[in-house]
């Protein structure tokens, strides 16, 4: 049993080994039947054309023709339908301009009636008015006469009184202009007054400034003096002080020619004449310290000359006592000394010459300053004298400017209060003719109104003639024309149709030996299926789009769909 079964399970295994192999043979041949793809070799199979080969490529490319076919067939139809409805327009649009011609025609001939009409009823209303308006002029001439009595007694009264306010006025303004020339007079005689003042006035300050310039003149001057002196006793110092120096020099040059052989006795001399000389200078200095001035001169022109004395006894008693050469030496020593004892009293009287000057100088100084002061006294005085008349001047002319002002304002007062009186006098002419005016205006405003209602009847009639001929007037024809011309609806363009180009294939993995494939159609098929469908719905609603109406509107949309529909199942 063992055995038996063996075989058959052999069998069964060969007849299933069997069978994978047909189908494996059979799932080639159904992949290159269906995609055109070699079974040995595995590459793409091609028509003489070039096109793939397989039944998803033929049924796609029979799709692309078919919606090529689709898309002429679309065009033509669109066509078609643009130029039938262009014509259609057209044919609409010449009976509506036919149409509205002979309406307007209708209209015009209306109007023109409507117009003559309202012209007649404005004529018969002109003529009524101005009939109506004559009779209220002839009212209005005969009120015109009456008012102008009225006037007459008015202007015959207030003329009167007029007369009698330019009166008034004259008086016063001949008053006012007599016051106020005096008024002027009296302030051109202060102006005058005033100016001269200031005329005083400036003379006096410039009297003020010309003092002070020359006292300052003369101070410059004394300064300047001062200084010249200064500077010509500092000429005067140098000069000395040279001419000591050059005697000093020669002294000593004639000395140093005897030194050599007098030198003992110029000693001996030499001392002497020092102390004589410290002597006189000493007796020089008491009498500049006693006295002063011209005594302090010629005392020291006694020493200067008891020093000269003593000088010449001195070299007296050299000549007498020595050789001549000590003697000679001795003398120009002595020589020397008192020409020094000259310039020291020259040089100090030059010191005493700059005091004097300095004190002359300052008391000329103070002097001008203080004719300067009382010169200023003198002109602030008349200054103050000055301000006083021009203030009594004013005071004076504000006083009769014053009662000048009061008698203008007395004769004002009198002048209003006359015045006020004519003015009185007016106002009851005036109130008289209010009266009569009152009386004449109520007649001519009862006559107005009179004339008024008249004239609202004539208006009134007028008015329904003319609502008369408003009713058979025809209405405006081309009223809301411009809403209804058919140019506002000209035939557009059908929208172009849109298609979608058939899906290419997709190529699926190729068979695999021992794998059980579905019998059934496949996504290929499927998809093929359903492009056609597609398209043939498209076309449809393409086909549809240009009819008018409710059919047409259902075909462009869900009945398109329906279709496709269909289609699409006829082919699963």
């Amino acid at each position: 049993m063992s055995f038996g079964g063996g075989g058959g399970n052999k069998k069964a295994l060969e007849f299933q080994k069997e069978q994978v192999k047909q189908q494996d043979t059979f799932n080639k041949q159904q992949y290159e039947y269906n995609w055109g793809i070699d079974a040995e070799t595995g590459e793409q199979l091609t028509n003489a054309d070039g096109t793939k080969q397989g039944a998803n490529w033929g049924q796609h490319y029979y799709n692309i023709e078919t919606l090529e076919k689709r898309k002429q067939a679309d065009q033509e139809q669109r066509a078609y339908q643009e130029e039938t409805a262009r014509q259609q327009w057209e044919m609409g649009k010449s009976q509506q301009t036919y149409q509205w011609e002979q309406q307007d025609k209708i209209y015009d001939k209306s109007e023109d009636q409507y117009e003559k009409t309202l012209l007649f009823n404005q004529l018969e209303y002109n003529d009524a008015l101005e009939r109506e308006n004559q009779v209220l002029e002839e009212q209005f001439i005969q009120f015109a006469f009456e008012n102008q009595n009225i006037i007459a007694d008015l202007y015959e009264g207030v003329g009167g009184k007029g007369f009698d306010q330019a009166a008034q006025k004259l008086g016063l303004l001949k008053t006012e202009d007599a016051i106020e020339s005096q008024k002027q007079k009296q302030l051109i005689n202060l102006k005058q007054q005033t100016q001269s003042s200031r005329y005083a006035d400036a003379s006096t300050k410039i009297d003020m400034l010309d003092k002070k310039g020359q006292q300052q003149f003369r101070e410059a001057g004394l300064v300047q003096d001062l200084a010249f002196n200064e500077a010509n006793n500092r000429f005067k110092k140098a000069s000395l002080f040279m001419d000591v120096a050059q005697q000093g020099r020669g002294a000593e040059f004639q000395n140093e020619l005897i030194r050599r052989q007098t030198s003992a006795a110029y000693a001996d001399a030499a001392h002497k004449g020092q102390e004589r000389a410290i002597e006189a200078l000493q007796r020089q200095g008491q009498a500049q310290l006693s006295q002063a001035g011209r005594s302090q001169g010629k005392a020291v022109q006694m020493v200067l000359a008891e020093l000269g004395r003593q000088s010449a006894y001195i070299s007296e008693t050299l000549i007498r006592g020595s050789s001549v050469a000590e003697a000679r030496q001795k003398f120009n020593d002595i020589t020397a000394e008192s020409n020094k004892a000259k310039a020291s009293l020259a040089i100090n009287q030059i010191g005493e010459d700059n005091k004097n000057n300095l004190q002359k100088t300052l008391l000329n100084i103070e002097e001008s300053q203080r004719n300067l002061k009382i010169s200023d006294s003198k002109s602030a005085l008349n200054l103050d004298k000055i301000k006083k008349e021009i203030f009594n001047n004013i005071e004076n002319t504000t006083l009769d400017v014053k009662t000048l002002e009061n008698n203008l304002l007395h004769a004002q007062s009198e002048t209003g209060l006359n015045l006020k009186k004519i003015d009185w006098d007016i106002d009851n002419l005036g109130s008289r003719f209010k009266n009569n005016q009152d009386v004449l205006r109520a007649s001519i405003e009862s006559a107005v109104e009179v004339s008024a209602l008249n004239q609202k009847d004539i208006l009134r009639d007028k008015q329904q003639a003319n609502l008369e001929a408003e009713a058979r007037r025809m209405i405006d024809p081309s009223t809301n024309r411009d809403a209804l011309n058919l140019d506002n609806f000209m035939p557009i363009d059908l929208p172009e149709a849109v298609y979608q180009d058939p899906l290419e294939p997709k190529l699926p993995p190729a068979p695999i030996p021992g794998a059980m494939p579905d019998t059934s159609m496949g996504v290929a098929g499927i998809a093929g299926a359903a492009t056609g469908a597609a398209i043939a719905g498209i076309g449809v609603a393409t086909a549809t789009a240009g009819m008018t109406g409710t059919f047409g509107a259902l075909a462009g949309g869900p009945l398109g769909w329906i279709v496709g529909g269909l289609s699409f199942l006829s082919q699963l």
